[in-house]
């Protein structure tokens, strides 16, 4: 369980492996690498590089030959036990709170100019 989430985690740093698998997930069906490639404007080379990482790392399914759909189960066997956390939980919290601060500040912002 452990490794999947720290290869999800390490999506941050590999911006176009999470590209493609972001597409997927929105896509919500199984993508030929030149679908891929298209979409995301970037060559089909660069998108097979990214596929065999994710592959590896079990984040993506090769349903046939160069044609890849998003590991939805396995992504969120990793993904659950953490949103549901006390942890995220608070984070989620203190986001919103910040959201509300924002909103706040622009609605006096703008009262101010009016």
């Amino acid at each position: 369980m452990e490794k999947i989430l720290e290869d999800i985690v390490s999506l941050r740093r590999a911006k176009t492996r999470l590209a493609i698998l972001d597409l997927l997930l929105k896509k919500g069906k199984t993508l030929k690498v030149s679908e891929i490639a298209k979409n995301l404007r970037i060559s089909k080379g660069a998108v097979s590089v990214g596929l065999h990482y994710l592959y590896e790392d079990d984040l993506v399914i090769r349903v046939k030959r160069g044609y890849y759909k998003a590991n939805i189960p396995r992504i969120l066997r990793a993904v659950l036990p953490l949103i549901t956390s006390d942890l995220f939980l608070d984070l989620l919290n203190e986001y919103r709170e910040k959201i509300r601060e924002k909103i706040k500040d622009k609605t006096a912002t703008s009262e101010k100019t009016s």
